[in-house]
């Protein structure tokens, strides 16, 4: 937020939304915004059903996302890939720990 304000219009929206059940419109729109700020891989359908079927995983997944990007590291958080990856040297098997 650029300047902060005890009552601002992006809160009211907020809960103007989750009083009627939408909450998770405001919370799509934060994601795609996030997504063409930092150049982040994804879709607004995937955004659209994130947030409505997924929204507190989603919010810790944009937090913890958010956090890692400001803090200097530039790359978004990947899950790590499991089973067989195709690496330069040949295929390998990467067990789960």
């Amino acid at each position: 937020m650029k300047e902060y304000s005890s009552f601002n219009l992006a809160c009211l929206g907020y809960y103007a939304a989750l009083h009627f059940g939408f909450a998770w419109v405001p919370q799509m729109m934060q994601r795609g915004e996030l997504r063409a700020k930092y150049n982040l891989k994804g879709s607004s359908c995937g955004d659209c059903c994130r947030s409505y079927w997924c929204s507190w995983r989603e919010l810790f997944q944009e937090e913890k996302e958010l956090r890692l990007l400001t803090q200097g590291q530039q790359q978004p958080l990947q899950t790590p890939q499991l089973g067989y990856q195709n690496v330069p040297e040949g295929m390998t098997y990467v067990p789960k720990q």
